[in-house]
């Protein structure tokens, strides 16, 4: 009854309005039609993009909800809701233990994600709460196309440099997550992390180490294969820890490795954004950790003809295959009860 009154008000308020104006009125009048309409009209309007906004916020998130696995666990975002600031939802851990003849459901624990959540994108950080544990766990993470990554390395963009072709690995890199995934503790924070800068043919690998420094925002230099000097940034803030590339006040980047690399596209078919590098390290620089095997990446000691996945629209990649893939399984409590009830042979 008060909205059909509402209605009734409005009408006649306009054809009040519009009698003035039309009968050729005072410019208040005519002003004040004016600032109606826009009260009236454009009001609604805003609402509206307000509600597509949140909606595609939330249909990103939604992409989280359910089950994921690997070989050794099932992972579960569960309880998603939100408020004026965030996301929340629930992570589920179920342990696949002794050879996967038992579904250890291991632990629970809370996570937030705060707004706004970028449009389009496939790159999500994740506030995670274990219980008993006051800080919160900072833990940025990629999902796309039914692939979760908790490992993977995000363009820097330079301010002078042109976004570069989505299939092409140009530019400069730094690593982003955990290569050991989800815990169901705490991790310690990262020590280190590898940082890669790709030309046309060539790469400059080094890595950041957690140092004891006031940040800055000077630049240190390196000569690449075919003798241009490239700069990088000395320091990295990372959640309120800084990483160096060098010690003290160098200036001059000493520890790296350099080599040539190959992308080809992968061999399986709908496996959107995957292909096939291979990096042949070739040199390295003056300082005494640049020797061979320094930096071995725990998964690929040998670089050669390994998976690569070009995500969130060319400004991001990740070596290796997804940490976690979307489970079939659509109810983990029912999972595990019937795994669990399964008969084995005993081993003999």
């Amino acid at each position: 009854m008060n909205l059909i009154k509402d209605k009734k008000m409005k009408a006649a308020f306009f054809k009040i309005v519009l009698s003035k104006i039309v009968s050729g009125k005072t410019f208040f009048i005519k002003a004040v039609f004016i600032f109606t309409f826009a009260f009236f009209f454009q009001l609604p309007y805003a609402q509206n993009e307000d509600t597509l906004k949140n909606g595609s916020e939330r249909s990103a998130v939604s992409g989280f909800k359910g089950i994921w696995e690997n070989g050794e666990r099932l992972v579960e975002f569960f309880n998603l809701t939100e408020d004026e600031i965030s996301f929340k939802f629930d992570i589920r851990t179920v342990l696949k233990s002794y050879y996967k003849f038992f579904y250890d459901d291991a632990a629970s624990f809370s996570c937030s994600m705060e707004k706004p959540v970028t449009e389009n994108s496939s790159i999500f950080v994740l506030n995670i709460k274990y219980p008993l544990v006051k800080k919160l766990k900072v833990f940025p993470v990629c999902v796309e196309n039914g692939s979760f990554f908790t490992s993977f390395y995000r363009r820097i963009k330079s301010d002078s440099e042109e976004k570069e072709e989505f299939d092409k690995l140009n530019g400069f890199w730094i690593e982003e997550g955990s290569r050991r995934g989800f815990l169901i503790y705490p991790d310690k924070e990262t020590e280190s992390f590898d940082a890669y800068f790709f030309t046309d043919k060539d790469y400059i690998r080094f890595r950041y180490w957690l140092d004891d420094l006031d940040y800055n925002e000077k630049k240190v230099h390196v000569k690449g294969m075919d003798g241009s000097l490239y700069e990088f940034p000395k320091l990295i803030n990372r959640n309120g820890l800084i990483y160096s590339c060098v010690t003290s006040n160098g200036r001059v980047l000493r520890n790296f490795e350099t080599g040539i690399y190959t992308v080809s596209p992968a061999e399986t078919e709908g496996d959107s954004g995957r292909f096939t590098v291979t990096l042949i390290k070739q040199g390295a620089g003056i300082g005494t950790h640049s020797v061979p095997d320094t930096y071995p990446h725990e998964k690929f000691p040998v670089m050669e003809n390994i998976p690569l996945y070009i995500l969130n629209n060319g400004e991001a990649f990740a070596f290796g295959e997804p940490y976690l893939k979307r489970s079939t399984i659509t109810d983990l409590d029912k999972e595990i009860k019937e795994h669990n009830s399964k008969r084995r042979k005993r081993a003999e």
